[in-house]
């Protein structure tokens, strides 16, 4: 279920910014500055592309061009650990593949999808759980 929201989302178009250079780098540098933890320093490799983002105060979406899903995943997974989740989708947009890295684990929740033409990321900043504790009574529609 959380793929396939994570799926619908990434079907919007992203009307940020247009941006081009090292990919690798500016992914790893936008994702921790939203809140995300990087589990190495090692230097990555360069991955020259060209990306459109759109970013807010919880997070961005982001849609690259002229690199492959394994290159970005792996920069990724070098940065942030082994995702949650991943694999190759079967709902909607069948035979896709995708990665999703939990806030909990990786300071943000990250999602990337592999199209043919294109990557397409999102970023969520993540909570302390005192904050999502918070807001469960209002969530439920209890008045406290």
């Amino acid at each position: 279920m959380s793929v396939r929201v994570f799926i619908m989302f990434a079907l919007l178009p992203v009307p940020g910014c247009s941006e081009s250079g090292d990919f690798s780098q500016f992914i790893v540098q936008e994702v921790k500055a939203h809140g995300g933890r990087v589990q190495s320093g090692n230097s990555r490799p360069r991955l020259d592309a060209t990306w459109r983002i759109e970013r807010d105060e919880n997070g961005f979406e982001l849609v690259a061009r002229g690199v492959s899903f394994e290159e970005v995943d792996g920069v990724l997974r070098q940065a942030f650990g082994t995702p949650m989740q991943s694999g190759i989708s079967s709902g909607t947009e069948q035979g896709l593949p995708y990665s999703n890295w939990a806030a909990m684990d990786a300071g943000a929740a990250i999602m990337v999808i592999g199209y043919l033409d294109r990557i397409e990321i999102n970023c969520v900043r993540g909570q302390p759980l005192e904050e999502i504790l918070k807001r469960i009574p209002a969530a439920l529609g209890e008045n406290k």
